[in-house]
């Protein structure tokens, strides 16, 4: 880079990798702070404990459908009417019901009573389709199990359920009294969790619905409803993007650092170019709104932008370069910020802030340090200038020229400017 440009301070030339001659910056700056790569132990194990967990969960999901498979394949088929499948195994101790099959125990077969009030409660299951949502909620649940949002939602959908089963049975004139009874005979079996079931956890609440007036139908259909409203906000917060807002957008001025026939190092101004018109392309659907210095190869003065910048009304500026030093084993993104900017605490933030994410993405050690530059001392809002990587350096300079790094480094650099409005807005 070409501090001519950037900075009233000493310069001198050293040779680059391609024995060209580039003018570097005076090294004596005011170091702050060294970033190193957080430790990346708690979130490998959070992601192993993750995994373990929901690999449990997806055991046991599938564990149980083959469980639900080998019950039905077992079982005789003893009657078709209505147009569903009535099966039964001697096996099985509770019935239940599996898209648009119902199973009945053998020995409910013998109380023709019980067996009507069975049918009944099961076909309200298989027409309402209620297997294809516990199926979903189950296979959700699997992934997201550490959202109590998500079993809460489940234990609502169960209920409901049962609610629409069991008001079908009392519709068709059965005594409330005997239905009543046959559930709390019910009660001891167990069940996967993925079946319909005339035996049903929820039995309190079940008897609280069948026991009480007509308006438990309207408390039924509120709670279905803020069920409803509470996945739609699960599966919005989920896939919420922090990007946008409806606050007043942050506006950033991004400045190519060089242009035109001030090349700064080696590739460096067409590096800066891509990078700044690529966090450019990546806002548009964020409340970040960018403004570019210069958008094509171009020779701008540092006076014609310190002027740009103090006349946009912005919330920040971020100038972009690539570094250089005689040092070519000198390498990692650097963060300057000046002392003298009359915003020097938020432009000292928004360093680390830019410098920890470059350096946790990209690197394995980054620093950030306090500069007396022109353009971060005479413009009127915070200010941060970053060095990406040396371009001195092979590996930096490799990883900089690589179209895919550029963009994953704009990428960067954009959620950094996110975090950085957000402590602004605090």
């Amino acid at each position: 880079m070409n501090w001519g440009l950037y900075a009233e301070a000493p310069r001198f030339e050293v040779p680059d990798l391609n024995n060209t001659k580039i003018v570097v910056e005076n090294p004596d700056h005011n170091t702050i702070a060294t970033i190193k790569p957080e430790s990346s132990i708690f979130i490998y194990l959070s992601g192993i404990f993750y995994l373990l967990i929901s690999s449990i969960f997806l055991f046991r999901y599938f564990k149980n459908l083959m469980t639900i498979s080998k019950n039905i394949r077992k079982s005789s088929k003893v009657n078709q009417s209505t147009g569903y499948i009535l099966l039964t195994n001697q096996f099985q101790k509770y019935s239940f019901s599996f898209f648009n099959y119902i199973i009945i125990p053998k020995e409910s077969l013998l109380n023709k009573k019980l067996t009507n009030t069975i049918i009944q409660h099961e076909l309200t299951h298989v027409k309402e389709l209620h297997t294809v949502d516990i199926l979903l909620i189950e296979l959700i649940k699997c992934f997201y199990w550490f959202n109590p949002m998500i079993w809460f939602i489940k234990n609502e959908i169960s209920e409901n359920h049962e609610y629409m089963a069991d008001n079908n049975v009392i519709k068709q004139n059965t005594n409330v009294s005997d239905y009543i009874k046959q559930i709390l005979s019910s009660i001891y079996h167990s069940r996967s969790g993925l079946r319909s079931g005339f035996s049903f956890v929820t039995t309190k609440n079940r008897l609280n619905m069948l026991t009480s007036n007509n308006h438990s139908t309207k408390k039924k259909w509120v709670r279905l409803i803020l069920a409803m409203f509470l996945i739609a906000f699960t599966f919005s917060f989920t896939s919420f993007n922090p990007d946008k807002s409806d606050k007043d957008p942050f506006i950033v001025i991004i400045d190519a650092g060089h242009g035109g026939k001030d090349p700064g190092s080696p590739s460096e101004k067409e590096i800066n170019l891509k990078i700044s018109k690529e966090i450019l392309n990546l806002s548009q659907n964020s409340n970040i709104k960018i403004i570019l210095t210069r958008e094509n190869d171009e020779y701008i003065t540092l006076s014609e932008r310190i002027s740009f910048i103090n006349n946009q009304k912005a919330d920040m500026l971020l100038s972009i370069h690539c570094n250089n030093s005689e040092n070519i084993t000198k390498n990692g993104p650097e963060g300057y910020f000046s002392e003298l900017n009359n915003k020097k605490a938020i432009s000292q933030k928004a360093t680390e802030i830019l410098i920890t994410n470059q350096v946790n993405k990209f690197s394995k050690e980054g620093s950030i340090k306090s500069a007396d530059y022109k353009i971060l001392r005479e413009i009127n809002i915070p200010g941060v200038l970053l060095e990406l990587g040396y371009m001195s350096n092979k590996e930096d300079a490799d990883f900089l020229l690589n179209p895919v790094n550029q963009k994953d480094i704009a990428k960067n650099i954009l959620q950094s400017l996110n975090e950085v409005e957000k402590e602004l807005r605090k």
